[in-house]
């Protein structure tokens, strides 16, 4: 929302639209900056995540009529009129023919037969007329829906008109035909016109007169730069920066991620074992423990992962030896998650972060992240400050959520493999300040 603000306001854009655009141009985008507003209440601030919110949301904007303050003639379709009025409405086409050739029906279902495609009801059979029939009426009655809108979008004058059809076709069915009858009872005011080469009708309906009402006398004062208050003419100061959401797998004194192509292979060996590996742990947790071998085989045997059979042999038995192991079933059993995301506060810092797997219980919540590291550190004071600063984030943020139950976070080394439990108090040496 700061950023739209910013490029309309400050930047000009609003005005730029409406100059280019003109004044109906704004509606949208004063409801693009209440969708953003909307976002970001419900939805980690994130431009793209934004932009695809947006795409899928799949939502249409109407826009109020206000054609009388702009003092303006706008040209819309009936569907597009619904639930809009204005003190004058033209109802430009009603001679049209209501069953146009474009819109007739060529395909067809039916119960007994299935399928049928019948481009002409006159060489149809009497089974695939009535089936013709029966899509003209429906036609018909969405026609005559669409005319009851139309009639009633006006405040104070309705205005009829339409051209008269050319050879071969007639006015039965369209909107002229049946209001003509009504106005001509209502003794209407009729308007014919035309020229040979341009043949044409126009009806034009009066609605009886009516008292006039008595609208409020506005008074218009005068305003300059000397009357209005010194905070009018002073600009607003700008808004404090918003934090940067605090990633808690990044390293606190480092602003970004090293390139994984940086360092060389042996680095980008690391990240794709270790991203394997979270699959691997993310996965074979949901399934049988007799199907976790087979399945771990065929994931680590495709071709994209690039591993040849010793090293999907060894990756494989070490996750599976983590899931045999009897001190993990806590963190693996039913009811624990894996990848779960977590947004919120650490003091003045805003966390947004992904848990590697987290399990709630009644008497106690089990905090654990996955690292791949080789070798692990032997101690806790080993451990990387990175590790342990991602740890203290998490803890620190679920201790706030459950605060009627104990907050466990444990590390656990996959090469090994082995369960580091964190205590608490080494984790709060570990807090941003």
């Amino acid at each position: 929302y700061e950023f739209l603000s910013l490029v309309l306001g400050r930047d000009r854009g609003r005005a730029l639209l409406a100059a280019r655009l003109g004044a109906s141009a704004l509606d949208p985008v004063d409801e693009l900056l209440s969708e953003a507003l909307r976002f970001e209440a419900a939805e980690p601030p994130s431009l793209q995540g934004f932009v695809r919110w947006i795409e899928g949301s799949g939502r249409d904007i109407k826009r109020e009529n206000d054609a009388g303050i702009r003092n303006e003639v706008r040209i819309m379709t009936v569907h597009g009129a619904k639930g809009l009025q204005a003190p004058i409405v033209v109802l430009a086409d009603a001679a049209s023919d209501p069953n146009p050739a474009r819109n007739r029906q060529n395909l067809f279902w039916d119960q007994g037969f299935g399928p049928i495609w019948s481009p002409s009801a006159a060489n149809a059979d009497p089974r695939t007329r009535m089936l013709h029939a029966a899509a003209a009426e429906r036609r018909l009655q969405e026609h005559n829906r669409l005319l009851y809108v139309a009639l009633t979008r006006a405040e104070d004058r309705l205005i009829i008109a339409g051209c008269a059809p050319g050879k071969g076709r007639s006015l039965t069915g369209s909107w002229w035909e049946r209001i003509g009858p009504a106005m001509d009872a209502l003794d209407a005011e009729r308007v014919e016109a035309g020229a040979p080469d341009l043949p044409g009708v126009v009806r034009r309906v009066v609605r009886p007169q009516r008292a006039p009402v008595a609208r409020p006398t506005l008074t218009v004062q005068s305003v300059t730069a000397a009357t209005l208050p010194a905070f009018a003419l002073t600009p607003p100061a700008p808004e404090p920066a918003r934090p940067k959401p605090l990633s808690p797998s990044e390293p606190l004194a480092q602003p970004g991620r090293a390139s994984p192509l940086r360092s060389g292979s042996t680095r980008l060996s690391a990240l794709r074992r270790g991203r394997l590996v979270h699959t691997l742990l993310q996965v074979l947790p949901t399934l049988a423990p007799e199907e976790r071998g087979s399945t771990a085989a065929r994931l680590l045997a495709q071709p994209v992962h690039g591993l040849d059979a010793t090293a999907q042999a060894e990756l494989a038995a070490e996750v599976l030896a983590v899931l045999d192991d009897p001190q993990f079933q806590a963190i693996f059993a039913a009811g624990s998650q894996a990848e779960v995301p977590i947004v919120g506060r650490v003091g003045r810092h805003t966390v947004a972060g992904r848990i590697d797997r987290l399990a709630v219980a009644p008497d106690r919540v089990l905090l654990v992240d996955i690292k791949t590291d080789r070798p692990p550190p032997a101690t806790v004071e080993q451990t990387a400050p990175a590790h342990l600063g991602q740890l203290a984030l998490y803890h620190a943020l679920l201790s706030a959520l459950y605060p009627d139950r104990p907050v466990e976070a444990a590390l656990l080394w996959t090469d090994g493999p082995r369960l580091m439990p964190v205590p608490a108090h080494v984790l709060a040496r570990h807090l941003p300040e």
